[in-house]
Parts: structure tokens; C-alpha cells; sequence
């Protein structure tokens, strides 16, 4: 995955920030569909936001697609690659 504006690759992400709303799962699962986001951030210094679609380790449970907080698909993980970590950068 590149970034969207320059199509330069990624270079750093910010830490994982998550929506708070509650959710209920069976015991023994984790059927959390709050949204999950990284800002990724190219050599630019452009910014792109990312969304992780939740799934459960104990069943083939998945959480929706899309959402009303943001544009566009979840992934279905993060894009790999040596990509450091910046925990205090939130871009918006």
C-alpha cells in the first residue's frame, strides 16, 4: 500500500486509536466492531487514514465493512513492511 497523494511508500504510523461505543460478546470471543485507526504517513509527510475491519480469533465472526465515522472500506489488516511507529502523531 502507497500513500494516496504521491504514491510514495509509507514510512511511519501513528498508534492504534479506537472508537469507544459498547458491544457484547459470547464468552470466550471478542465480537468488538469499534473502529480501529492508524494515520500512516509517507516521506512527504502526506497523511492517510486507515481503518482495520475487526474480526473475532475464536469464530469466523467479522465486524461491518464500512461505518458512518469515516470514509471508505476497512482492511482487513494493516499493510506490512518495515513502517516504524510514532505513538504521539495523530494527524486529525
Amino acid at each position: 500500500m502507497t500513500c494516496v497523494q504521491c504514491g510514495g511508500p509509507f514510512v511511519s504510523h501513528s498508534g492504534d486509536i479506537t472508537t469507544l461505543v459498547g458491544f457484547s460478546s459470547p464468552p470466550g470471543h471478542r465480537h468488538d466492531d469499534n473502529c480501529l485507526r492508524r494515520v500512516y504517513v509517507c516521506a512527504q509527510g502526506h497523511a492517510t487514514r486507515l481503518f482495520l475491519r475487526r474480526s473475532c480469533p475464536a469464530c469466523d465472526w467479522q465486524g461491518r465493512p464500512t461505518c458512518f465515522c469515516h470514509l471508505g472500506q476497512k482492511l482487513p489488516a494493516w499493510p506490512e513492511g518495515a513502517i516504524s511507529c510514532i505513538p504521539a502523531l495523530d494527524l486529525g
